[in-house]
């Protein structure tokens, strides 16, 4: 019986190590061992078709190892004392998040984005951007929020972020009520969206017309509402994504997801265009298919979707300004409630 491309990758994988371990110690000659690794090389080849992409694209992204026998020693120089020493390693995958916040990076976010951090328990809409041309000139330019922008979201804990386009009858700064969920303005669109280490929160963002990427990190128990050409999300657990996506997210180091399609009731005129939001490729089980699905991933039942637009509803029919301190967070929290407890 042939083996399965999983059981091939295993082995081949085993044969090489074997085979470069058995040239670090001379225990093989030259010859038996060139003719191994070809063997190796034509097994490779003849395989590839029948290996997952993922595979395929980690095999090439690996460094080569170089096949060679050691030579003997030679006896070491003295080290000299201006010798420049090695490089520091690099800080565990965990702790890098945290050391961009600290630089200003924001998981890789651009110095200029507009950027919304360290909050907890507000309501956010589009007027509280930063106004980038104001910020860089001061001067008195409007804010620039075109595609040539991105938008970085960072530590947030327990926040509604709302920046949808504002309808004829809600102004910039959320006052007044959307009459009806579809916006009739035209759709603000990021060149990049960076989302990291968000709790507890619910973002609602433009669809994007599908287009720029979005990179989400070390977030939890979150559910966003977002749209992009290429999403990625990384170390991130327990949080839903409702997406308008132009290609397949993916998924790396996460846990207990949950994928659904952009609401329909907030599509402006993209709502033809092709939604890859079911079709998540998980690098942490490229195996994985219909008939054996990924368990860090799962779709958003008929249940979590009209939970979800129950609640945005209700949302926007009472009105999204923040008002007094009272009023505003009495939303906030009402709507919160709402999703994260039942999304």
């Amino acid at each position: 019986m042939d083996e399965s491309p999983l059981a091939f990758a295993q082995r081949w994988r085993r044969d090489l190590h074997a085979a470069i371990s058995r040239g670090e110690t001379h225990s093989e000659q030259p010859t038996t061992a060139a003719e191994f690794v070809k063997k190796l090389s034509l097994e490779l080849n003849d395989r590839a078709r029948d290996l997952p992409a993922y595979e395929r694209q980690k095999s090439k992204a690996a460094p080569k190892p170089k096949f060679a026998f050691k030579r003997s020693a030679a006896h070491p120089l003295p080290a000299s004392d201006n010798a420049t020493p090695p490089p520091p390693p690099p800080p565990p995958a965990s702790t890098r998040p945290a050391a961009a916040h600290a630089s200003g990076g924001g998981g890789g976010a651009p110095a200029d984005a507009l950027t919304l951090a360290n909050q907890s328990r507000a309501h956010l809409s589009r007027a509280d951007l930063p106004n980038r041309r104001t910020s860089l000139t001061d001067s008195k330019t409007p804010r620039d929020n075109s595609d040539s922008q991105c938008l970085a979201l960072i530590a947030l804990s327990e926040c509604v972020v709302d920046l949808l386009e504002p309808t004829a009858t809600e102004g910039e700064d959320g006052s007044g009520t959307r009459s009806a969920l579809t916006s009739t303005t035209s759709s603000s669109s990021y060149a990049a969206i960076y989302l990291s280490d968000l709790r507890d929160s619910l973002v609602l963002l433009p669809e994007n017309a599908r287009q720029g990427s979005v990179l989400v990190q070390n977030c939890s128990r979150c559910v966003f509402v977002l749209g992009g050409h290429q999403i990625r999300i990384h170390d991130s657990e327990d949080c839903s994504f409702f997406l308008a996506a132009g290609s397949q997210p993916i998924i790396e180091r996460c846990r207990e997801l949950v994928f659904g399609p952009y609401p329909s009731s907030l599509l402006l005129e993209s709502n033809s265009l092709t939604n890859r939001f079911d079709a998540v490729q998980d690098f942490d089980d490229p195996f994985a298919t219909s008939s054996r699905p990924s368990q860090n991933w799962r779709l958003a039942t008929e249940a979590d979707r009209a939970s979800l637009d129950e609640a945005l509803a209700r949302y926007f029919s009472t009105g999204t300004a923040r008002g007094g301190a009272d009023g505003g967070q009495a939303v906030r929290e009402g709507l919160l409630q709402s999703v994260l407890g039942r999304v």
